[in-house]
């Protein structure tokens, strides 16, 4: 046996395969993605979070710690079973690192536009798993914006019985919020 033939052997995972099963393992369904969005504010020390619904699906915007490290920040988010939170507690919770990926799976969902610190990265979401030149350069497209979203942000685009759903979940949210109709407005008094 060549030493090729044993490397190949002790690799006991499939990237690419791993990568075109994951979406499976989500239920896409709204209440897991606003769950998640919700789950990430906590760990990133949030006391406000902003939901408003847009044409096309929604935007989040918090007042937590944001993706820090500019693009490796990003890098962070987007790689599989990786998380970065300052909270303590968050160790606690041991995260798996993939709760962001429940978005961009959804089947409902077309497209991901996240924010913080300067920086934003749109993803189309059938490119991001079906396309492995398209998801390995997304710091390619990332942009720099004129007005740096303090925290971190979510813009989802998604299908109209999509849209439909997310508002009505965020219409049922108890104590602490106060919607609108097109805007929900989260504030706790320690955390999320």
């Amino acid at each position: 046996m060549s030493v090729n033939d044993a490397a190949q052997l002790g690799e006991m995972v499939a990237p690419t395969q791993i990568r075109r099963s994951i979406r499976r393992l989500f239920p896409n369904t709204p209440t897991v993605i606003l769950g998640e969005i919700l789950q990430n504010s906590q760990r990133a020390g949030a006391h406000h979070v902003d939901f408003v619904m847009t044409p096309s699906g929604f935007q989040c915007w918090d007042d937590g710690h944001g993706l820090q490290d500019g693009v490796q920040g990003f890098h962070a988010l987007l790689q599989m079973g990786r998380s970065h939170f300052l909270d303590p507690h968050t160790e606690d919770q041991d995260p798996m690192g993939l709760g962001i990926h429940a978005i961009l799976a959804c089947a409902d969902i077309s497209a991901v536009t996240f924010a913080s610190h300067g920086l934003r990265l749109p993803i189309v979401t059938e490119r991001w798993w079906e396309e492995q030149p398209y998801y390995s350069t997304w710091f390619e497209r990332m942009e720099v914006e004129e007005s740096p979203t303090r925290g971190f942000f979510i813009e989802v685009a998604g299908t109209p019985a999509f849209r439909d759903q997310v508002r009505s979940l965020l219409g049922e949210c108890g104590s602490g919020c106060r919607w609108t109709g097109t805007r929900l407005c989260w504030h706790a008094r320690h955390h999320l």
